[in-house]
């Protein structure tokens, strides 16, 4: 099935179909999660029950992320830089001491993840064939 792998390329069209709809799952799932049990999920059960739900949507996301890169003509290797950019982003997490360069770094994480989202969701692919495969549609 072509959704899930990494070859060949995505246009704007399926990346919209796809993706956005998971990453506002994701928003949503985490958010009712807080809600819910802000202490965390009791039980083997409803632990596995969550991860399930949680990480399933990345089956779908990681393979279109990695073809619109590819429509744009980039490697999906720039989903590392994704993840470094997702990794800056988090508050809190970061095990550096200053407050000042904590800060600066969540900066620049939100800003490579607002240009990699604009990138990704507003900026046409390569018209033709590239190195990737052939171009996905017109209307893409």
């Amino acid at each position: 099935m072509r959704w899930f792998t990494l070859e060949g390329r995505a246009g704007r069209r399926e990346f919209n179909l796809i993706c956005l709809p998971l990453l506002l799952w994701e928003v949503a799932y985490i958010a009712t999660l807080e809600a819910v049990a802000p202490n965390g999920i009791r039980g083997l059960g409803w632990l596995l029950a969550g991860f399930v739900l949680m990480m399933a949507p990345y089956a779908l996301i990681i393979p279109t992320l990695a073809r619109r890169l590819h429509d744009l003509g980039f490697s999906a290797g720039w989903l590392f830089v994704l993840a470094f950019a997702v990794k800056l982003f988090r508050p809190g997490v970061s095990h550096i001491q200053t407050e000042v360069v904590r800060s600066g770094l969540e900066i620049c994480g939100i800003g490579a993840l607002l240009a990699l989202l604009v990138m990704l969701v507003v900026r046409p692919g390569q018209v033709g064939e590239n190195q990737f495969g052939p171009q996905p549609s017109a209307a893409s």
